[in-house]
């Protein structure tokens, strides 16, 4: 077995790696690197190195600006705002980055950008949206604001396929099982937890169902729906 030996910058500390696309990140207080995993050299440092839709290096360099560095490291387009991690990704549209930033008041924007050049496909207000994760699937970007509203457009374009009023927020975690959007709400009338699913294709309401006695929040890992309480993880099914 080959061996390499690749110093970093000094004053870095110790570290931890993870395996991310065809990159090693060697992440460490002060730092992280980008290292090709196959050559064993450096591709990027920086505090704000980070793999995005799959095999895109940035630099996030606070909340007002990414610098999009590309597969190799070697890019230097800037894209105003910071770039969402958006899961799950399942990689379509992979040449559009979502980022969110001011527009230079109070309002929060969020961009389609082009992943090479930065340049803005689309935008439109965030409308809170910070708060929850977004899901990409089949081209559709998926996410909601603080007061409970769904909405869905497409990466693309940045064209609104569809909104949709929800229930009272309990977590806002969003998740999916590939035909719908799935989260935690509170029931209208007794206030007990909720898991409330919506039509991918429209946001209509398709079912409700009460978490078992005990589980407080939900997620997804593997394709497999976990619950979490007093007694610790269940499975649910």
């Amino acid at each position: 077995m080959e061996r390499r030996r690749q110093p970093l910058a000094p004053g870095g500390g110790s570290g931890w790696l993870s395996r991310a696309g065809g990159h090693v990140l060697v992440v460490a207080a002060s730092a992280t690197w980008a290292v090709d995993a196959g050559s064993g050299s450096v591709q990027a440092g920086g505090a704000g190195v980070a793999v995005v839709r799959g095999d895109r290096l940035v630099d996030l360099q606070g909340s007002s600006r990414t610098l999009l560095l590309g597969a190799d490291g070697s890019g230097t387009a800037v894209a105003d705002g910071q770039v969402q991690l958006l899961a799950p990704d399942d990689g379509s549209a992979p040449d559009v980055l979502v980022v969110e930033g001011s527009d230079g008041s109070l309002e929060r924007r969020l961009r389609g950008v082009d992943a090479t050049s930065g340049e803005v496909l689309w935008e439109r207000p965030a409308d809170g949206m910070a708060s929850t994760n977004r899901l990409l699937l089949d081209g559709i970007l998926y996410g909601s604001g603080d007061r409970g509203r769904l909405w869905a457009v497409d990466a693309l374009s940045g064209e609104e396929r569809w909104s949709s009023q929800g229930g009272v927020l309990d977590d806002y975690r969003l998740m999916t099982d590939g035909v719908h959007l799935l989260r935690v709400e509170r029931d209208a009338r007794s206030g007990d937890p909720v898991l409330a699913a919506y039509a991918l294709a429209s946001g209509r309401p398709a079912w409700t169902t009460p978490l078992p006695p005990g589980v407080d929040s939900v997620w997804t890992q593997g394709g497999i729906l976990y619950g979490h309480g007093e007694d610790g993880a269940v499975v649910l099914r």
